[in-house]
């Protein structure tokens, strides 16, 4: 993932993604994505966040809106498993 959204002291954050499995084969801003691969990308990204930085609990709400029932499936597994 990449990003680029400025901050107040003029760096960039540029948000890109390669979703494996769909019909984009290559990276692409995250601006394209439907709300769902948004909201499933963004969830991947915080459990990689998770994975390195230690927390005293964790707690997630309706993070899984705009996804279709594969995505929210394929995340709750992970979810699962990672906790």
């Amino acid at each position: 993932m990449e990003t680029s959204d400025g901050d107040a002291h003029g760096r960039l954050l540029q948000k890109r993604a390669k979703l494996q499995g769909t019909k984009r084969s290559k990276t692409c801003d995250l601006k394209s994505l439907s709300g769902g691969e948004r909201s499933y990308v963004t969830t991947a990204l915080v459990m990689a966040l998770w994975e390195v930085m230690d927390q005293p609990f964790i707690m997630m709400d309706e993070f899984d809106v705009f996804m279709d029932a594969l995505n929210r499936k394929c995340l709750d597994t992970g979810l699962r498993h990672n906790n």
